[in-house]
């Protein structure tokens, strides 16, 4: 996983954020097609394109109900061990990708196991706050019904996190590609514990439309007119790579990930997990990552070591606090 500064567009003095003289009130947008939305490899595609308005996208959401049956269609008997593990709205989707003028302006590929890294530097752990009411912290156990409501950002989509101003028409589409259930479900391995499926019954997103005061709205625009012709418009975000590597093996590991980068810039940082026999299986759970004793670790850029000295670690007698110290950092 890596995270990189993108520059789409030079920022001006002139401050674009939203002003006290405005009010923000949140829209919803309809899939333009329902009928995929449980279909593993198959799109959903959002269509965010509203003529004269500004977008408070920073604060986009996404709403999701559903449920979780088992594989025939029925619900679960009473105290079954099935359940939604943590983050599994991200898990729903092997792909999310975002287009604004019909390019592609960020994506993110396994954007379950990417943004269960970050979340995990990103979220304060708190019982009765986000981490909950988005499933990040999943509370559904035993089948039947859920709903998660979060930001958009949480699937590790850097346009929606870093983007403090407002975005004006839209003109943006969002796709989101379906996964199996499998990663989202995980159930305890008894006898007569059936694999699940979900369904998703609705997913809208939520996107907050600014309405400025008339006056400042055309003192705005003109701005605007201005600096897009002079070319300094511009939105910074750092946009994140989720890179799988199957299948490893032997004593030492190298892999070179410098030709599966989408941009030539080389990464502000990055983290790996390992995980063994997590993904397309309800018996497993993706959201856990596993230490393969793994003894020593480092990145190379540009011929240099981070970190330059070595670990030692050893897992298997509780000697690994550098490894997290290192993560967190």
């Amino acid at each position: 996983m890596r995270g990189n500064k993108r520059m789409q567009v030079q920022m001006t003095n002139r401050d674009l954020r939203v002003p006290r003289e405005s009010l923000s009130q949140y829209k919803t947008f309809l899939p333009v097609n329902n009928s995929q939305l449980n279909t593993p490899n198959k799109t959903t595609t959002f269509r965010i394109d509203n003529m004269d308005d500004f977008l408070n996208i920073k604060d986009a959401k996404f709403f999701i109900y559903g449920r979780y049956l088992q594989k025939d269609g029925k619900d679960y008997p009473k105290d079954s061990k099935i359940q939604l593990i943590d983050n599994f709205p991200a898990f729903l989707f092997t792909r999310i990708e975002v287009k604004k003028h019909g390019k592609v302006l960020d994506e993110i590929e396994n954007p379950g196991v990417c943004s269960t890294i970050k979340g995990v530097l990103d979220f304060s752990v708190d019982p009765n706050g986000p981490i909950i009411n988005s499933g990040f912290s999943s509370k559904y156990k035993g089948g039947g019904r859920f709903n998660v409501m979060g930001k958009l950002s949480q699937f590790g989509l850097g346009w929606f996190r870093d983007q403090i101003y407002p975005v004006f028409k839209g003109d943006m589409e969002i796709i989101f590609t379906r996964n199996t259930d499998d990663d989202a479900l995980l159930k305890k391995v008894v006898i007569g514990t059936e694999d699940g499926k979900i369904i998703i019954d609705e997913f809208t997103l939520r996107i907050p439309i600014i309405e400025y005061n008339p006056m400042y709205k055309v003192l705005l625009l003109n701005e605007l007119t201005t600096i897009s012709q002079e070319k300094k418009y511009s939105f910074y975000f750092k946009f994140w790579q989720c890179i799988e590597e199957r299948n490893i093996s032997g004593k030492t590991i190298k892999l070179v990930l410098t030709t599966q980068y989408r941009s030539s810039n080389n990464p502000l940082f990055a983290g790996m997990v390992f995980q063994t026999n997590k993904l397309s299986t309800q018996e497993h759970d993706p959201c856990e990552f596993d230490h393969c004793n793994v003894k020593n670790f480092r990145f190379e850029i540009n011929g240099r070591r981070y970190p330059e000295e070595t670990q030692d670690l050893d897992f298997k007698n509780e000697k690994y606090c550098e490894a997290y110290d290192n993560y967190g950092v």
